[in-house]
C-alpha cells in the first residue's frame, strides 16, 4: 500500500469546491449582514473547537474567507493534525466583519466535518495500537474525496484507493462476471498493468485460491475472527491481507491482536461525527479590561474587572464604560488603532491611578 505523506493539500484541489459552496450558501447576497453590518466595520474574529478533537481543515476553511475577502488578516493558532481541547482557539481573522459573518457557516462546515473524520480516523489508529494499518475506503461524499481523504491522513490514517485508476481491486461482482478469481487475475494480467493486484475473497477456500495465483493482496469481508485468523495464516508470507466489513472500535483492538496487515474502516468518511467549532466576532476597536489580580511596580493590588467594549466614535457607552474604569483604578487596554484612543487614553489616566496599557 503505497503510503502519502501527511501535508497541506494543494490549493487548486479545493478551491473550486470552496467556490461552489460559498454559491450555494450565499445565492444572492447575506441580506441580514448587509442590513446589519455597515460595509467598511472591520472585525476581529476567532474559531474555537467546541469538544476536544484532531483539526483538520484549516487551510480549506482560511480559503472560504479569503475568498470572501481577499485582505483579511490570519492567524494560525493550531495546525492540521494537532490535537485540540475543548476551548482552544485555532483561528484567529482580522477582516471586513460583512465578509467574515458570510463566511462563518461555510468554514465552520468544511472545519467541523473534516476534523470529525480526522478525530475519528486517530480513535481507530490509537485503538489498532500499531499492530495493523487504518485504511480508509471510497465511501465518501461526492466531489469531497480529496478532502475526507486528507482529513483521514490528518488523523494517522491511510488512504486505499484514491480512485479507480490507483490501483486493481478485483471485487465479488467482478468476480462473478469473469467466472472465477483465477479468470479474473489472468485477464488483469493481460492487460499488462504494473499495480499490485488485490482480491476480494468471500471465504477461506477463495483466500486459498487468490493467494494460488499469486494476489499481492487478499481482501476479506464480513468475516468471524476465527475465520480472519485462519486467513492470516493462509497468507503470511505469501500475500498481504485486508480485513473490512462492519469494523467498529471495538473490534478494531480484536482483529488489530490477529496482525492482518490492514484494516479498512469506511465509517471514517461516511459516518464521522462532526465535531463543533464556534465563531466569536467582535469589533476590531476594542477596549479591554483584564479579570485577574496584579501587583503593580509599587506594590499596590488591583483588582482588574472584566470587561469588552466596542469603542468606536459616537459610543458613548462603550467610553463611559471604559473611562469608569480607569477612574476606579482599573487597567484599561487599548488596541493601537482604537477610535478615541488619545481620549481613552487621558480620561483614564488623569483622574485616578488607573494605567492605559497599549
Amino acid at each position: 500500500m503505497k503510503v502519502e505523506p501527511f501535508g497541506p493539500l494543494e490549493p487548486t484541489l479545493y478551491r473550486e469546491v470552496v467556490r461552489r459552496a460559498l454559491a450555494e450558501d450565499l445565492r444572492c447576497g447575506d441580506v441580514t449582514s448587509d442590513a446589519v453590518v455597515p460595509a467598511d466595520v472591520r472585525a476581529v474574529g476567532e474559531i474555537a473547537a467546541g469538544s476536544s478533537c484532531v483539526l483538520a481543515g484549516l487551510d480549506v476553511a482560511i480559503e472560504v474567507f479569503i475568498q470572501l475577502e481577499p485582505y483579511v488578516e490570519v492567524e494560525r493558532k493550531r495546525q492540521d493534525g494537532d490535537d485540540c481541547a475543548v476551548g482552544e482557539t485555532v483561528l484567529r481573522l482580522v477582516g471586513l466583519g460583512r465578509a467574515l459573518l458570510s463566511a462563518e457557516r461555510t468554514a465552520l462546515n468544511f472545519l467541523q466535518r473534516m476534523s470529525g473524520t480526522a478525530t475519528l480516523t486517530r480513535r481507530f489508529v490509537d485503538a489498532a495500537r500499531g499492530r495493523t494499518t487504518i485504511l480508509d475506503t471510497r465511501k465518501t461524499t461526492p466531489t469531497l474525496r480529496v478532502l475526507e481523504k486528507y482529513a483521514v491522513r490528518a488523523g494517522g490514517g491511510v488512504n486505499h484507493r484514491m480512485a479507480l485508476d490507483d490501483r486493481i481491486l478485483i471485487k465479488d461482482n467482478h468476480i462473478r462476471l469473469a467466472g472465477s478469481i483465477r479468470e479474473a487475475v489472468h485477464r488483469v494480467r493481460l492487460t499488462n498493468h504494473d499495480m499490485p493486484i488485490e482480491v476480494e475473497a468471500q471465504n477461506l477456500a477463495e483466500v486459498e485460491e487468490a493467494v494460488t495465483v499469486d494476489a499481492d493482496v487478499v481482501l476479506v469481508d464480513n468475516m468471524e475472527v476465527a475465520d480472519i485468523e485462519e486467513a492470516v495464516r493462509l497468507t503470511r508470507g505469501r500475500a498481504k491481507l485486508e480485513v473490512s466489513g462492519g469494523i467498529t472500535l471495538e473490534r478494531v483492538n480484536e482483529i488489530a491482536v490477529i496482525e492482518p496487515e490492514y484494516v479498512s474502516v469506511g465509517a471514517l468518511t461516511h459516518s464521522a461525527p462532526a465535531v463543533d467549532f464556534s465563531f466569536d466576532l467582535r469589533s476590531e476597536n476594542t477596549v479591554e479590561v483584564s479579570d485577574r489580580l496584579v501587583e503593580d511596580d509599587r506594590g499596590y493590588r488591583q483588582w482588574l474587572e472584566s470587561l469588552t467594549t466596542v469603542a468606536t466614535k459616537g459610543n458613548c457607552f462603550a467610553l463611559s464604560k471604559a473611562v469608569t474604569a480607569g477612574k476606579k483604578g482599573h487597567v484599561v487596554r487599548l488596541r493601537k488603532d482604537t477610535s478615541e484612543r488619545d481620549r481613552l487614553k487621558v480620561l483614564a489616566n488623569s483622574p485616578s491611578t488607573g494605567k492605559a496599557v497599549e
